[in-house]
């Protein structure tokens, strides 16, 4: 995965996420986010690249899918360098959704 969209209604369920999707290890999300630049775009684990729905607004999470789209396609504001598959994951509690991207040459 080279970049990841997580659900992110709350700050806790942003810390929870990346534990969840398995993009850090259990008990390591508090210092994966600390960690100044971790989740940039140029960052270790780039994700929600465009500020997710705590910094654009409450979105159901359907920002989260457009943003996956725009990395894959190599049409985002915040680029990932060589990005060609996108985690987009909801929230982790009760009937959830998740998807993965990944780019597609057309010929």
């Amino acid at each position: 995965v080279d970049v990841a969209h997580l659900y992110d209604c709350t700050s806790f369920t942003f810390l929870h996420n990346p534990e969840e999707a398995r993009l850090c290890e259990r008990g390591d999300a508090a210092r994966l986010v600390a960690e100044p630049g971790s989740l940039a775009a140029d960052g270790l684990r780039p994700a929600n690249t465009n500020g997710g729905d705590l910094a654009g607004g409450y979105s159901h999470g359907f920002r989260h899918l457009l943003e996956a789209a725009r990395q894959v396609s190599g049409r985002a504001h915040n680029q990932v360098a060589k990005a060609e598959t996108a985690l987009v994951m909801g929230a982790q509690i009760g009937p959830t959704s998740g998807a993965i991207l990944r780019r597609r040459e057309i010929a």
